[in-house]
């Protein structure tokens, strides 16, 4: 499966390939880390059914991994459904292969590690959205590290340590960065925000 295909065949100039889990713009990512190389070897197994948040990720994209999947070998079914049902029932662990989306709300790569990749402790609050269960002591001890260290030169590094080493192990597989678009009359000027979010407070005359 490569992001190649994905942005061929629909997402055009509204994205970036991803090779990390956060964006480049957040400074605390491994640049070594590039994409691993496709097997195409396949011993025709199921893989069963994947379940997407249609809301953010729809049936267009979760088809065109479906498809990917499905030339490899692996036998796949689609099952795209609103954000309340998804979030909820992913939740519970009833999905063993999924597609959704995650936001940094740190800018940096603490918030993905610890959301999406941490040990799930429920006393600690790591791993709340690791509803897969993956776990590794290696990624868990350079987070908490990272955490607690003040100078941003030496928590970037730790951080693009702990991806990097999450990224090697498959603790998750990170499609794309998308890249929100804004359209306005040519007098109205508006400063993207991170989060995506657009407040009409922040909409100025243009210059």
């Amino acid at each position: 499966m490569t992001a190649t295909a994905i942005f061929g065949g629909f997402l055009f100039a509204i994205g970036s390939f991803m090779q990390t889990s956060m964006t480049h713009a957040s400074g605390t990512f491994d640049v070594t880390i590039t994409p691993a190389p496709a097997d195409d070897h396949s011993d025709g197994g199921a893989l069963g059914r994947m379940t997407v948040d249609k809301v953010y990720h729809g049936d267009l994209e979760g088809r065109a991994v479906a498809q990917m999947l499905t030339r490899i070998g692996l036998k796949v079914s689609l099952d795209a459904m609103t954000q309340s049902t998804f979030f909820a029932r992913r939740n519970r662990r009833e999905f063993g292969f999924w597609l959704a989306g995650w936001g940094s709300d740190t800018g940096e790569m603490s918030s993905p590690l610890k959301a999406l990749i941490a040990t799930p402790n429920k006393e600690t609050g790591m791993g709340a959205t690791n509803p897969g269960g993956y776990s590794s002591a290696a990624v868990d001890a350079t987070l908490q590290k990272a955490l607690a260290t003040v100078d941003d030169a030496k928590r970037g590094a730790l951080l693009a340590e702990g991806s990097r080493t999450a990224m090697e192990d498959f603790g998750a597989i990170p499609l794309h960065f998308e890249m929100t678009t804004w359209a306005f009359k040519k007098d109205l000027d508006y400063t993207p925000r991170a989060d995506q979010f657009t407040q009409g407070t922040m909409v100025k005359k243009g210059k």
